[in-house]
């Protein structure tokens, strides 16, 4: 054999003669990853660049048809579901609950995650969202109107009547420590990053209250000998309430108080849908126990503001005393649950809860019965207004005709004498307390400048809210940064009223 014919037989492995066949068997074979790409390469006489190619074109296929339509369905019932009952749709949400169902489906390897850019998921959303069936009940934003949104919802699953029982609505809400402005910062650095949860009913009744500490694996035995008995503690890294430990919470804590107090189901409880990511488990749990989660939007007055105005005072008095009856003694996260239970038991007001419920409009259930009429004859009124049928321009007058609308319209001059009154200074000087400024703003308001007032960039709505914010800052400076509670409300400051000549 001379060494022509050597060349031409690796002349011809070079054209590497392969089939369709021997293309899957390869693949098949690295994806179960038992061999490289060189080694099947090299076993089925296929270049490395071929199956390179191969497997990246498999992967986007994997990327777009990762569900199946009858998982898509599901997803889309689900989010429907969702937007029902208040909660704004979210990717991560989405994500997770479709990982959850092509987890149970199985269906060979899939890849993990179901939307691999933004693309995919907005293509995603547009099929969603151009599905016909209750279309004006699905949203991605805040809901417009959000207690004709719930009531609708309510009255589709027969539920409305379950508003006229103040033992069978609840109250979901966190307290959490770092973003309270009226607790001192040395209980927040001792607490770090750890919250509370506070189940409240409109009866008034408060359930036994979550302590998440901020630990990513278990908590330290120094903490759980020094909480008291019965006492609900959770560790969780960034001390925040996931849909599972809200699910264990659920399970552990309210359904023992609907079987202890005899409490019929189904029951309603509002949760923060700001805090709350409504999952798949977290909404058939709830359907188990018989539970309706509703998302609370940031539209409602939340019940709870008083009451954790009222828990962030004695947070600040209980601590202080703690730490005067020891020689010298400090507070430190050991002690929170000790101080939680002396907190909750001379600072909470069941009346002040009842209170607070009806100021928020969610027990007595307080959408006006005649508030569709008024929407309807508003919508009416502008119809007729707007006249539309001539292509789509609107109603204009001319000059001459605006000219005589305004003669005629014009109000008759009247001589009027002028009055001997003093000038009016340009600058009038008002003494101004904090009780009576805080009586003005209201509870809501108020919430919202103390927010804003350790806030770096604050956003007003308009000039009037930072005119007030102006002043409420001014009662702060006045009062010292380490003053809080009835020290600030002693406070008088003088306001300036600018009167334009």
């Amino acid at each position: 054999m001379n060494s022509r014919t050597i060349l031409r037989r690796r002349r011809h492995r070079r054209n590497h003669d392969y089939s369709n066949q021997d293309i899957r068997n390869a693949i098949a074979l690295i994806r179960r990853r038992q061999c490289s790409i060189r080694q099947a390469a090299q076993a089925y006489n296929i270049p490395r660049t071929t199956l390179t190619t191969y497997l990246s074109r498999l992967q986007k296929l994997v990327v777009t048809e990762t569900m199946q339509p009858h998982e898509e369905q599901t997803l889309h019932d689900w989010m429907t579901d969702c937007c029902k009952r208040g909660f704004t749709v979210r990717k991560r949400c989405v994500e997770a609950a479709a990982e959850l169902l092509m987890k149970k489906g199985g269906g060979g390897v899939r890849k993990q995650q179901p939307f691999g850019d933004a693309g995919q998921y907005e293509a995603f959303l547009k099929r969603w969202l151009a599905v016909e069936a209750e279309k004006e009940r699905k949203f991605v934003g805040a809901v417009p109107d959000w207690f004709a949104h719930i009531e609708a919802y309510l009255a589709e699953t027969h539920s409305l009547e379950i508003m006229n029982d103040s033992s069978r609505v609840f109250l979901c809400d966190e307290f959490k420590f770092k973003e309270r402005m009226d607790i001192p910062s040395s209980i927040k650095d001792a607490l770090t990053d750890a919250n509370m949860l506070y189940t409240v009913t409109a009866a008034g009744d408060v359930l036994q209250p979550l302590i998440v500490y901020p630990y990513k694996g278990e908590i330290p035995d120094q903490i759980v000998k020094a909480a008291p008995r019965n006492c609900a503690i959770v560790p969780q890294q960034h001390g925040t309430v996931t849909p599972k430990i809200l699910i264990a919470y659920l399970k552990k804590v309210l359904q023992k108080y609907l079987e202890q107090c005899h409490i019929a189901t189904p029951v309603i409880m509002f949760v923060d849908e700001s805090q709350i990511d409504p999952t798949m488990e977290l909404t058939s749990t709830c359907k188990n126990l018989g539970i309706i989660l509703l998302g609370l939007s940031c539209q409602v007055l939340k019940p709870t503001i008083n009451l954790f105005r009222g828990l962030a005072t004695g947070w600040s008095t209980e601590v202080n005393n703690w730490c005067a009856t020891g020689d010298g003694r400090t507070f430190s996260i050991i002690e929170c649950a000790r101080i939680m239970q002396l907190v909750n038991q001379r600072y909470i007001q069941r009346e002040e809860i009842c209170r607070d419920f009806g100021d928020s409009a969610l027990f007595p259930w307080n959408r006006a019965a005649d508030c569709q009429d008024e929407e309807q004859e508003l919508e009416r009124f502008l119809e007729d207004f707007d006249d539309d049928d001539d292509d789509d321009e609107d109603y204009t007058m001319d000059e001459d005709a605006m000219r005589e609308y305004m003669e005629v319209t014009k109000p008759a001059e009247v001589p009027v004498e002028e009055a001997s009154t003093p000038p009016i200074a340009a600058d009038t000087k008002i003494s101004l307390r904090y009780d009576e400024f805080d009586k003005l703003l209201g509870s809501e308001l108020a919430q919202k400048l103390d927010k804003d007032f350790g806030s770096a960039t604050a956003m007003f709505s308009s000039r009037a809210e930072r005119a007030l914010f102006d002043i409420y800052r001014r009662f702060r400076e006045a009062a010292g940064p380490a003053v809080v509670g009835p020290n600030r409300k002693n406070a008088v400051i003088e306001v300036v009223e600018i009167i334009d000549d």
